[in-house]
């Protein structure tokens, strides 16, 4: 399903014409076009199209990517089990999330992230560190 199919459907749904939906955000035949897949919508015009006809963003994205749920659960697992290694004073829980993280099909700049709240928390475990209170 493509974005274009996407909003067409809600549109429809929401019993409005083209002019209707895309009111003051953009010009009614391009966003038919955009419905049509004939040209693409900037990211901050969708939002604000989503925004104007009262359509959840994240509602949006999940039904055109049903595995955006599952990816974003997957970075809260991670962080979840980093959290309780830190707590929990486990480094080696902590060194085996940063190959969960590297071994994951997490985006390269999410795999970064992750990467670096694990290297943050284990440098803050570190005993040789001196404690530095202001």
């Amino acid at each position: 399903m493509t974005i274009g199919d996407l909003l067409r459907q809600y549109r429809i749904n929401q019993n409005k014409t083209l002019q209707e939906f895309a009111g003051n955000i953009i010009d009614r035949s391009y966003y038919g076009k955009v419905e049509r897949n004939i040209h693409q919508i900037s990211a901050e015009n969708l939002i604000n199209l989503l925004r104007y006809n009262q359509i959840d963003a994240i509602e949006f994205i999940e039904t055109l990517d049903p595995n955006y749920e599952n990816y974003q659960s997957q970075i809260q697992i991670q962080r979840k089990i980093m959290e309780e290694a830190y707590y929990q004073v486990d480094k080696d829980k902590l060194k085996k999330v940063k190959l969960m993280v590297t071994e994951s099909k997490l985006s390269e700049k999410d795999k970064e992230i992750q990467n670096l709240i694990a290297d943050g928390l284990l440098e803050l475990l570190n005993p040789d560190k001196p404690n530095q209170k202001n």
